[in-house]
């Protein structure tokens, strides 16, 4: 048995742990049967164990998961704290005990601020004083109230000038300091806001709607600004150099850089100053007509490039919309020019015209007060020339040529009660006027009468197959039939039966009879060719037109206009008799009828039609109009009457 029980001590051995320790001693007072029951009460309980252990693997096993995360996040915030805890005690609190060290140091300096703010404090009512004065400065610029700011300017600069003063006598042949940075730093804000009215008071110059009495107040603070270096008024300061208006307005700036007040100028200097104001004062107001006559005037050149760009046939609606649009801009154009530029000389005429200049010393002589009289005019009459030249003849002349002839005569009427208000100020402009009216109704009764001609020739073309050849002198294409020598290829579209005549006269085509109509009444055979009507129709609307405003002075070049469009009318019929003669399946009473046509053009339209405008328009003579041809209408019959000749005489109806 001792060799068993030595045994199972050596099986068994030391406890390690206090629990063995204590489990073997209870065996030792367990009787032998629940000794040798032991085992199996162990080995139960091990399954049992072992069961609850699966059991809660299997069923806690998230819990386990987080409770692992947890313990690597906790080793992990012990491992940063502990790096914490080693710079804190490593770099933190080194630096702490050096600041402490320097507490002194630092304390002595926060104690040197707060006996200066003590001291600051003491003088706190005198200081708010002093640093308002911009903010009132400034204030006083916003509202308008001008003269109160320049009163504190002046004011401020009293203070820098009693600082050297005290500074003088103290000092004795030391001289005179600069000021204060306090002072200097308001002196600074001082120029600012006074430079700051200086742009104000320009900007006034420049502000469109601004009456009479804002731009005489302006004038006359700038006037006391010394802005153009002439005399200033004793209480107002002037405008520092570094003022980038300042060196604007004055290339020099010496007078601008002084920093204190002129109490008189030369004669010279306040002439001077007195024309740089009035010439600011006219481009501050041109800058305003420009921007009222922008609105107008883009949309006149708009319609003006739009038509240039779209000409030809298929826009003769839209383009008379657009002259009509052309005709309203205008006179709006016209109103706004009238009132803004009269506004403009009846101010500057006030303001510079109606005074005498600043006191200057010495005073101006009288010869100098004639000449800056006749300078300030001077500039009037040329902004007024400028003007008139700039915008209103240079609109007028590029939109008129454009209108229809019934458009100008309202327009005239508008120019010319223009023209007489500005006669009343001087500026009379009303000489002007014819010829700018005489070209504009040239322009346009040349383009009408042009059209009619052609949708005449087009008529004539569409008829026939003519040759394109290249006209060396205007870059475009002229029609031209074949020649009459070469019969073969010639091809007639519309044979002149179908068009060129009334059905009931094809088989006895009218002929001139020789006699005479009124000038204002078209003779009736030109009815029995609807083409050559057409043509008439239109050449007399022209003309009732032009009845309205018929310049007598453009007479002449208005029969230019009408016989080169008679000319190339005749050139564009004798072209297609050619071809109608060319042509050998036509019949030859086709011919005949062409034939007739064209004694009719030459013999009663052309000669009409002359009469109509000389006579019927100008109540003057025709002359030789109604009698024969001249010149390259001339030339153009005997060229019809040499092709005619080659056929028999036409029977008369």
């Amino acid at each position: 048995m001792s060799g068993d029980i030595h045994t199972l001590a050596d099986v068994v051995g030391a406890p390690s742990t206090p629990a063995s320790e204590g489990y073997l001693k209870h065996l030792t007072t367990l009787p032998l049967p629940d000794l040798l029951a032991e085992p199996t009460l162990l080995q139960t309980q091990a399954h049992y164990l072992t069961s609850s252990l699966v059991t809660l693997a299997h069923t806690s096993y998230p819990t386990f998961l987080a409770v692992h995360q947890s313990n690597a996040a906790l080793n992990l915030s012990l491992k940063t704290l502990s790096t914490s805890l080693d710079t804190l005690v490593s770099d933190s609190l080194p630096a702490l005990e050096q600041c402490a060290s320097d507490w002194k140091n630092r304390t002595e300096s926060v104690l040197k601020e707060r006996k200066r703010a003590r001291v600051v404090l003491e003088q706190h009512e005198k200081l708010r004083d002093l640093l308002d004065i911009p903010l009132l400065i400034d204030t006083c610029v916003r509202n308008g109230y001008f003269g109160e700011a320049l009163s504190l300017a002046a004011h401020a600069r009293s203070l820098a000038t009693l600082f050297d003063n005290d500074d003088l006598g103290d000092k004795g042949k030391q001289g005179a300091q600069s000021p204060p940075v306090l002072l200097s730093s308001i002196l600074a804000e001082v120029d600012q806001s006074i430079t700051q009215m200086l742009v104000s008071l320009l900007a006034t110059l420049h502000e469109p709607h601004r009456k009479l009495p804002a731009l005489f107040k302006a004038v006359n603070f700038l006037r006391r600004m010394n802005v153009f270096g002439g005399a200033a008024n004793s209480t107002s300061p002037t405008i520092p150099i570094h003022s980038p208006v300042a060196t604007k307005v004055n290339g020099k700036g010496s007078d601008l850089a002084s920093g204190h007040t002129h109490h008189g100028a030369s004669a010279d200097e306040t002439i001077r100053a007195e024309q740089q104001l009035a010439l600011a004062f006219l481009s501050g107001r041109e800058t305003c007509l420009v921007a009222s006559l922008d609105g107008c005037g883009r949309s006149i050149q708009g319609v003006i490039r739009e038509l240039q760009a779209t000409p030809g046939e298929g826009t003769r609606q839209l383009e008379e919309r657009e002259l009509e649009d052309i005709a309203r801009y205008l006179k709006k154009y016209i109103d706004t020019w009238r009132e803004a530029v009269y506004d403009i000389v009846t101010q500057y005429s006030t303001i510079f015209l109606e005074r005498s200049p600043l006191p200057s010393n010495p005073p101006p002589t009288k010869q100098q007060l004639r000449e800056l009289h006749s300078s300030l005019h001077s500039l009037l009459s040329t902004y007024a020339t400028h003007s008139l030249t700039k915008h209103l003849v240079a609109t007028l002349s590029s939109a008129l040529p454009l209108l229809a002839p019934p458009a100008l005569p309202s327009l005239l009427t508008q120019l010319t009660y223009c023209a007489s208000a500005f006669g009343r100020v001087g500026l009379d402009f009303r000489g002007l006027l014819a010829d700018i009216m005489g070209k504009s109704v040239v322009a346009a009764v040349r383009r009408d009468i042009q059209a009619a001609g052609n949708v005449w020739a087009q008529e004539l073309l569409k008829s026939y197959e003519p040759e394109e050849i290249d006209d060396g002198k205007t870059g475009m294409t002229m029609s031209r039939s074949k020649s009459s020598g070469s019969k073969s290829g010639v091809k007639v579209n519309r044979v002149p039966s179908k068009w060129l005549i009334s059905p009931s006269l094809v088989a006895s085509p009218p002929l001139p009879s020789g006699t005479s109509t009124p000038a204002h009444i078209p003779p009736p055979l030109l009815a029995s060719y609807p083409p050559l009507a057409v043509f008439t129709n239109a050449l007399l609307t022209t003309l009732n037109g032009l009845r309205l405003l018929a310049p007598l002075h453009v007479k002449d070049a208005l029969k230019r206009v009408m016989d080169e469009e008679m000319v190339n009318g005749g050139q564009a019929l004798l072209r297609f008799a050619e071809a109608v003669g060319a042509d050998e399946k036509l019949e030859e009473a086709e011919i005949n009828i062409v034939r007739s046509c064209g004694e009719v053009y030459f013999g009663v339209f052309a000669p009409f039609v002359k009469r109509a405008l000389v006579e019927g328009v100008y109540s003057s003579k025709a002359g030789e109009s109604n009698e024969g041809h001249s010149g390259e209408l001339a030339e153009v019959r005997r060229n019809w009457d040499t092709w005619t000749s080659s056929f028999p005489a036409l029977p008369q109806s």
